[in-house]
């Protein structure tokens, strides 16, 4: 079997690096929608590069990304699977999908975003649902499975390798978009102030008036690539947990925690379900007042014992299962 699995973009996308382990297997392609440079610091320069080779793409390079799936010598079209990320499929037509299946090939849709997330890539993957039939669609949320006859996998995260000798300075790590948080987000400030907590705490996303109000210490303009930002998290000792509603899969600082033994205060009910929960090491709070604070400082670090459990390689073992049942 050959894999061929289509991202929206090389750089600056966190499906890539949930994926990553699959580029260790010989049998895997990925392919770009748009190839940014990373080396394009300026957002405005960055802006313009990917207007034009989004043009590209939808012009030129998506008919020739397709064709050239479809005449790959190197197998028999029937033993090609095409494994696109909800993202991707913003940028591909039913008439693209149907060509793929025309020729044989097996196309799956993997569902990176719970199905209750307001994201155009979602509503993207909904109307395509309608339109054409995938050969199996894949999610980490067993509550979409579970609704919409989804195959469940949470088998989604990539394992990157860290000084693990740094001491965790920091109790408390969290970052992420504002979204409808704010206020929450000042009661947390006081209580990290109250509790003399050493928290990495910092929001994307926020107005000007919030930064007056919460601190500029709290903000941030601009993303950080992911391995960056695990790269910081190494410093701390907790990860802040925070999950959309509407949502009972796992978000990424569920298996950050797990894989590089932080602790992990969350607010997903779920948790304890979960294969890794230890009541040592992972708290459930359903609101901000529930969080021990001494527990978020004290120097007990986990060990889950992880081995590559919820590697993304699993994924295709599945589907070649699948295929084997198929064929016999």
């Amino acid at each position: 079997m050959k894999y061929y699995v289509i991202s929206i973009c090389n750089y600056g996308i966190i499906s890539n690096y949930m994926l990553d382990d699959l580029k260790k297997l010989d049998n895997v392609e990925f392919l770009y929608e748009t190839n940014l440079s990373a080396t394009k610091s300026n957002r405005y320069v960055r802006k313009i590069d990917s207007i034009i080779k989004n043009l590209y793409y939808k012009v030129i390079y998506k008919k020739k990304m397709i064709n050239a799936i479809i005449k790959d010598n190197t197998c028999s079209n029937d033993e090609k699977t095409v494994l696109f990320t909800n993202e991707a499929l913003q940028k591909i037509s039913v008439t693209e999908l149907n060509l793929l299946k025309q020729n044989n090939i097996k196309v799956v849709m993997l569902l990176i975003d719970p199905m209750s997330a307001n994201y155009p890539s979602v509503a993207v993957a909904k109307s395509l649902m309608q339109q054409f039939k995938f050969d199996e669609i894949i999610t980490f949320d067993p509550k979409d499975a579970k609704e919409y006859g989804f195959r469940y996998q949470n088998t989604l995260y990539s394992t990157f390798e860290f000084d693990s000798k740094n001491d965790a300075t920091n109790d408390l790590f969290y970052l992420g978009c504002v979204k409808d948080r704010f206020e929450m987000m000042l009661d947390l400030k006081k209580m990290i102030n109250d509790n003399h907590v050493n928290s990495d705490v910092k929001l994307l996303g926020l107005s000007q008036d919030q930064i007056n109000k919460i601190g500029a210490e709290y903000s941030m303009n601009t993303y950080l690539p992911y391995d960056e930002m695990l790269s910081r998290m190494q410093s701390s000792k907790c990860i802040l947990d925070i999950t959309q509603k509407g949502q009972s899969g796992v978000t990424l600082r569920y298996y950050e925690a797990i894989v590089y033994n932080k602790k992990l205060l969350t607010n997903n009910e779920n948790i304890k379900e979960l294969p890794f929960y230890d009541e040592r090491y992972m708290k459930f709070y359903s609101d901000l007042s529930d969080i021990d604070w001494n527990w978020v400082k004290n120097e007990d670090k986990p060990n889950y014992r992880y081995n590559n459990e919820y590697s993304p390689i699993h994924i295709l073992e599945t589907l070649e299962a699948n295929n084997e049942k198929e064929i016999s």
